[in-house]
Order: C-alpha cells, then sequence, then structure tokens
C-alpha cells in the first residue's frame, strides 16, 4: 500500500487547498458542497476567490468534516495524504447521514462512498430501527437517490401527505397503468400510489451494513 500527497499542501492557501479538495470529488461542485454543508454559496465563493483568508471556526469545521480531513489540513499547516493502490486513488463522495426517526435532521456524520454511474444528487439514511427486517437490517445504511425514478419492485422512501416529518420504507410495484406501495411488512396492507397522497422522498439504491454502533 502506498501513500500519495493530494499535492504540496503546506505550500497551498485555504483557497488552492479547497479548490484542490472539490476538483477530487466527482461530480461536487462549490454550489454543491454549500448545499449540502446547508450555508450560503457565496461563502464557499469567496473562500474560493481569496476574499476571505480567514473564515469563521464553525466553517472551517464544517468544511474539515465533509472532507474527512482536519482543520490543519484544510488551512495547509499540515498535508493531506491519503492511502491507496499504486495506481491512484479510489474516489469517494461525502454523503450527509440522516436517520429514518428525524429524517429531516442531519446527524453530525458524514459517509464516505464510492460513487455509482447513476447520477443525481444522493443521501445517507441510517435505520435506527427494527421495523424493516429482515430486508433492511437494523443498523444498516441505505444510499438514496433522490432524482431517479423508481422502477418496477425498487425500493422507495416516501412521505404522506399531513405528516412530513415521518418517513416510511415501500416497494414500488407497478402493474399495468397503476402502482402500488407494498410494506415490507407483508401483514401490514397494500396501498395505492396516488401523487396526492404520496411524495417519493427517493430511491434505495444500495444497501452498506454496519456490524457495530456506538453506544
Amino acid at each position: 500500500m502506498s501513500t500519495i500527497l493530494l499535492k504540496d499542501i503546506n505550500q497551498l492557501s485555504l483557497a488552492e487547498t479547497l479548490t484542490d479538495l472539490i476538483e477530487r470529488e466527482i461530480k461536487l461542485t462549490p454550489a454543491a458542497l454549500a448545499r449540502k454543508l446547508g450555508i450560503p454559496t457565496s461563502k464557499i465563493t469567496r473562500i474560493l476567490n481569496g476574499d476571505v483568508t480567514d473564515p469563521k471556526a464553525s466553517t472551517l469545521l464544517q468544511i474539515a468534516n465533509f472532507f474527512g480531513i482536519t482543520i490543519e489540513q484544510l488551512l495547509g499547516v499540515e498535508p493531506i495524504v491519503r492511502e491507496g493502490a499504486p495506481q491512484g486513488l479510489t474516489a469517494t463522495q461525502a454523503l450527509p447521514i440522516f436517520e429514518l426517526s428525524h429524517p429531516e435532521k442531519m446527524t453530525k456524520e458524514w459517509y464516505r462512498w464510492v460513487p455509482n454511474d447513476i447520477a443525481g444528487d444522493y443521501f445517507t439514511l441510517a435505520l435506527d430501527t427494527d421495523l424493516y427486517e429482515p430486508t433492511f437490517p437494523q443498523n444498516s445504511l441505505l444510499i438514496i437517490n433522490r432524482d431517479v425514478a423508481p422502477d418496477d419492485r425498487s425500493y422507495i422512501l416516501i412521505k404522506k401527505t399531513g405528516n412530513a416529518h415521518h418517513s416510511l420504507i415501500k416497494k414500488y410495484v407497478q402493474e399495468g397503468d397503476q402502482s402500488y406501495l407494498y410494506p415490507i411488512n407483508p401483514k401490514l396492507p397494500v396501498e395505492i400510489f396516488d401523487k396526492k397522497l404520496h411524495t417519493i422522498v427517493g430511491v434505495i439504491l444500495e444497501v452498506h451494513q454496519k456490524l457495530r454502533t456506538k453506544k
């Protein structure tokens, strides 16, 4: 295993370091980074333009956490290294993590994910319940794409009208011109999919299992 330097980070300014990090993330733009961090795009662009050289510590921490580095590495005080095969680096993307019980509130963690070839806006959902076992084990991480349309028998995350703070996992099934929502638990009823009653949050494309959680 070899150690590869992204660049001689010690010689880079904050603006150059951040530019280098953004360019190495797949499908990441300054606007997308700002959106994922929940901050104005102007904050990121001003740093990239060199207009701001000493942003707030909270902003630096958000950016550093997103890329999985320290503030010192972001500022260029310490070098950024990545360990990998001699051929190069495996590109990863940092995805925000939400919990099913609190789908509107992002956790303080980010998940480093190797992207697939399907475009779209992704996020990670942590299953903090056993309601969807055995298909989706408790503590597993679901990789969800907000932008793709569900195919027949896709697993999707939905919300019901009037209950925006509660999300459900369903199996999307098409029969002729009609679409249905099948529950994971076969004892529960099947529902007809109605755009007036149901909102598709995203399509579940991958399941990653956590073997241990913090206590």
